[in-house]
């Protein structure tokens, strides 16, 4: 068995962001209100959002960097982990949005009918 090593650095810094997050977490919370990380959960969300729509699907890095860019020059002082967490939210969402709907987006079976409105044959 092969080991590949950027595998396990990649698993190293996962494990790195959990221990931080951990540990970051209880200050922020002690030190914010819940308004400010409201309004900072809505910004990332929004940016996030808009970075997914710029770049479509892929290009994780690049969309990193721009949420990042955004979020700095709206003097916002968030990191990776707060963009993770906007994407994790921003999937969570979607995810209900679909299963609220009853099935599937982008070209496929929504309550009986496809995406661009005609009837689905039973």
């Amino acid at each position: 068995m092969e080991l590949n090593l950027s595998t396990i650095i990649e698993t190293l810094l996962l494990v790195c962001c959990f221990v931080a997050i951990g540990l970051v977490k209880p200050w922020i919370k002690a030190h914010t209100t819940l308004e400010q990380r409201e309004a900072l959960n809505a910004a990332m969300d929004t940016f996030v959002d808009a970075a997914e729509q710029v770049f479509g699907s892929g290009n994780g890095q690049a969309k990193l960097a721009q949420v990042l860019e955004w979020a700095k020059s709206e003097k916002i002082d968030a990191g990776e982990a707060d963009v993770e967490a906007a994407v994790w939210r921003l999937k969570k969402n979607h995810t209900a949005g679909n299963e609220q709907c009853g099935g599937e987006v982008n070209g496929e079976v929504v309550d009986g009918e496809t995406v661009d409105g005609e009837a689905e044959a039973s």
